[in-house]
């Protein structure tokens, strides 16, 4: 099934599917004790076939077991081989407060439904893909918590950086249960903790350290759920109950998290850079310098170069030519052995002619080697090609990351239709 769209000025888009595997449905679970409420467990022990109050417990609840069971029972007093339609009130507040002081994993993840890291990452690359973004944080997902005893869990994905504008607020886009929610953003508990967060920690600007920050990032966030708590019955926000909240921030926090570290990185990089054009420009005059003072030739500075660096650089150069750019990837070895690895070119932009992986082979030290491909883009739209690469220690890197594990994930296809065309 493709979807065919078109916007209020006339323009139709074809949306076409790329993904024919659904994500992974739901499976029934049964009822998790931790949050229910005293009465919802009374109703359970009148209704339940078990003979006793040990296997009601191990037997109509999700992740109790029987040492769990005999553990509560030890906790409340109760006796195991009560019967579970003769528990008083009392005693299902006990067993309740019981079941909240002992160990017990988390809900199953198998009752819920999220869109999965490659969605994510699939939408946000290719809705966004026009502004240009410079920075794709890997989408975040919770482990499954509860609210009120219903498994409930937050996925969060992160859009960073190029054209987005730096003067007005973050965008947030939000979905419940896969479903986007338009209306009444300030109601939601999902605008409600991006405002509780204090995002000048991350990098961007803040009043006063709360409400939406201002600066050029989307947030992408997806509460999924039984029973998710909307603020009325036109499900158009997310009400904000305290533990759903506090997952929505804990996501919140951990993308921002992968902000500030490309944003450390980034700042990193352009330092390295800055001591490489230094150490370059500086050493060659300090050669010339001393070899008029000894009368003896200039000293190769080189072999000088790795022992200050010890790093691999990776620079581009780029000129204008009549379909786009030329861009040059350069690597130069300032390490003190040969080096192998391969390099990844990705522009962000345009369309890369040619191969855009590059095996290097014992490069020696003090050596340098050179790639070249053409970009068809506008050289005033070109912000730099990302360079990744694979089959070497990070830390001998500069200029480059290393490769992502789900590098190479197809694309989906967005065709804009001419107006009158179908």
């Amino acid at each position: 099934m493709d979807l065919t769209f078109e916007d209020p000025d006339g323009k139709t888009y074809h949306f076409k599917r790329v993904i024919e595997k659904p994500s992974i449905p739901a499976r029934p679970i049964k009822p998790y004790p931790v949050g229910l409420e005293p009465g919802e467990i009374l109703a359970m022990a009148h209704e339940t076939s078990a003979a006793s109050v040990s296997t009601f417990l191990s037997g109509d609840f999700s992740r109790i077991s029987r040492n769990s069971a005999e553990e509560i029972c030890k906790i409340t007093g109760i006796e195991r081989e009560k019967k579970p339609a003769d528990l008083s009130l009392s005693e299902i507040k006990a067993i309740r407060q019981a079941v909240g002081s002992i160990s017990i994993l988390p809900p199953s993840p198998d009752c819920l439904s999220p869109l999965g890291e490659e969605f994510i990452r699939k939408g946000l690359r290719n809705i966004y893909d026009d502004l240009h973004p410079s920075f794709y944080s890997k989408p975040v997902k919770r482990a499954t918590s509860t609210y009120n005893g219903n498994p409930v869990s937050v996925e969060v994905g992160l859009v960073f950086g190029g054209d987005l504008p730096q003067d007005e607020p973050v965008r947030i886009v939000r979905y419940a249960n896969k479903v986007p929610l338009l209306y009444q953003p300030g109601a939601c508990a999902t605008s409600k903790a991006v405002s509780e967060i204090d995002w000048r920690s991350y990098g961007l600007d803040q009043r006063n350290g709360a409400g939406v920050p201002f600066g050029p990032m989307i947030l992408f966030i997806h509460v999924f759920g039984i029973r998710i708590p909307y603020t009325s019955e036109s499900k158009e926000a997310i009400a904000p109950v305290t533990e759903i909240s506090e997952e929505i921030k804990a996501a919140l926090k951990t993308a921002g998290r992968s902000i500030k570290s490309f944003l450390n990185k980034r700042e990193k990089r352009k330092k390295i850079s800055e001591k490489f054009r230094l150490v370059s420009t500086i050493l060659p005059e300090i050669s010339e310098k001393a070899a008029s003072i000894t009368g003896e030739g200039n000293i190769p500075i080189e072999g000088v170069l790795s022992k200050v660096a010890n790093v691999i650089f990776i620079t581009e150069e780029t000129a204008p030519d009549d379909n786009g750019l030329t861009v040059k990837a350069v690597v130069y070895n300032y390490t003190s052995s040969p080096r192998s690895f391969t390099l990844i070119a990705d522009p962000p932009v345009g369309n890369l002619v040619g191969s855009q992986e590059f095996e290097i082979l014992d490069l020696a030290p003090a050596a340098n080697v050179s790639f070249t491909f053409k970009i068809k883009v506008e050289a005033g739209r070109y912000p730099g090609t990302d360079y990744y690469f694979k089959g070497i220690d990070p830390v001998y890197i500069n200029g480059a990351e290393p490769l992502p594990a789900d590098w190479n994930i197809e694309k989906i296809n967005v065709e804009e239709v001419a107006d009158g065309a179908e």
